[in-house]
């Protein structure tokens, strides 16, 4: 549900930082089965001549900021890989949104989800 204004808390990006912090030491990689499994939706989605859209989520900057960039990296390698097929639309919205775009550390507020969602639709819209 969506909140027709950011959440403004002085605390926010002490919690958002408590977050990511939780996050210290894990990989914010894919591992291999995530991998198998999104190679399954590649193949199937070809097999069935279906277009297949694949979106990495908003992260907020703050926990972008406290995330290791060797993970956004690769990722977004990854995501050129996928790419690479024909039937295959990536789209890597990890850092598109400003702190403004979240009404808290993980879901988006209003104006974050009219980004992403003009992000998206223009990501998929024919080329003419």
């Amino acid at each position: 549900m969506p909140v027709p204004f950011p959440y403004h808390n002085p605390l926010l990006n002490r919690r958002v930082r408590r977050r990511a912090a939780a996050f210290t030491g894990e990989s914010y990689r894919l591992g291999a089965s995530e991998q198998q499994l999104i190679q399954v939706m590649v193949d199937e989605s070809r097999t069935a001549g279906r277009r297949l859209v694949i979106v990495f989520a908003p992260v907020h900057p703050t926990a972008r900021a406290m995330l290791l960039k060797d993970d956004l990296r690769e990722l977004s390698a990854y995501g050129e890989t996928l790419a690479t097929h024909e039937h295959v639309t990536v789209i890597d919205a990890t850092s598109v949104l400003t702190a403004q775009d979240f009404y808290d550390e993980i879901h988006v507020a209003t104006s974050g989800a009219r980004r992403l969602t003009t992000l998206i639709a223009k990501s998929m819209a024919p080329a003419h």
